[in-house]
């Protein structure tokens, strides 16, 4: 892969607007779907920049007709000649987080309190919803999540099956905070505040959106797309995605780091600081705005195929 962005740049980023467009089609999370259709917009336009009537066709090709059609789909789900697909297939694309009917997996709601530990380790299967409670210390889960304990660690997981087309919503207090928090699953939802400081929170998923606001020492991310709409507060940020669109807010980011294949959107430092801090970003195309406040101190900035607007505001 990279021999090939190296020798034929211009294919590669073919390749990966054929790639976004794909996964704009199928992934079910239409956030997910907004961030890769524009994040292959602007890999044409970074491919095709004297050619704006190519460029043109080639979005409607690749963004809108995609669009159009989920919207037709979903829109007269119950009446369209192939819905039957739904009810014969619906696990094989939810499983790797694609599907063309949109994000219709059964919700199962937490019904089942358990005593929190200072490390939490969540291994689902499917999809996982999590909200973060800042007024609670308690977890709530669905009864259907195995519970096990360790020493320290509580371990929270679903039983292993392919056909599976669910999305778990799990509540977790963060009033005390959390010494580690590791989240494993498929699709991944962050909602809520953390109150409490978590030491290292770790995510690991194909498909994640975030509108929470998480705070934590350490953060990493590592997934094959992400929507990021909250807020970070946290020392250490690395995150690693094919995919990323993102309207972030930073607190206290002392060192920030992203790599991916495709970066659309904007960051925002929200606070002011003395000294250095380092924002450094690698992607094989797309653009940036980050935002900076007048009065914060320097920002060492690294960056590497991708376009980045610094605005000092």
């Amino acid at each position: 892969m990279k021999e090939l962005r190296k020798r034929h740049p211009i294919m590669f980023k073919i390749f990966l607007v054929f790639l976004f467009s794909l996964s704009a089609l199928f992934v079910p999370y239409y956030p997910l779907k907004i961030a890769f259709g524009v994040i292959a917009i602007i890999l044409l336009g970074l491919t095709f920049r004297r050619f704006g009537v190519l460029f043109i066709v080639l979005a409607i090709i690749f963004v809108v007709l995609p669009s159009g059609i989920i919207g037709i789909i979903n829109s007269n789900y119950s009446f369209f000649p192939f819905s039957f697909m739904q009810k014969a297939i619906p696990y094989y694309g939810h499983k790797y987080g694609f599907s063309i009917f949109g994000n219709r997996s059964q919700r199962v709601y937490p019904n089942k309190y358990i005593e929190s530990a200072r490390n939490i380790v969540l291994n689902v299967n499917n999809g996982l919803e999590i909200v973060f409670d800042p007024e609670s210390t308690e977890v709530k889960i669905p009864s259907e999540l195995n519970v096990e304990r360790f020493d320290g660690k509580v371990e929270f997981s679903s039983v292993q099956d392919v056909f599976s087309n669910k999305t778990y919503v799990v509540n977790i207090g963060t009033k005390d905070g959390y010494n580690n928090i590791r989240i494993q699953s498929d699709g991944l939802s962050l909602k809520g505040e953390v109150a409490g400081k978590i030491d290292f929170l770790s995510v690991d998923c194909d498909g994640m959106y975030l509108s929470g606001a998480l705070k934590a020492d350490t953060f990493r991310l590592n997934c094959d797309g992400a929507y990021l709409s909250g807020e970070i507060d946290a020392k250490d940020v690395e995150i690693n995605a094919n995919g990323i669109f993102t309207h972030l807010s930073l607190k206290n980011v002392q060192k920030f780091i992203m790599d991916s294949d495709g970066t659309a959107g904007s960051i925002t430092y929200e606070d002011t600081w003395e000294g250095v801090r380092l924002f450094s970003i690698k992607a094989s195309g797309g653009y940036l705005t980050v935002r900076v406040p007048k009065s914060a101190g320097e920002l060492n900035t690294e960056t590497e195929g991708v376009l980045v607007n610094m605005i000092r505001y």
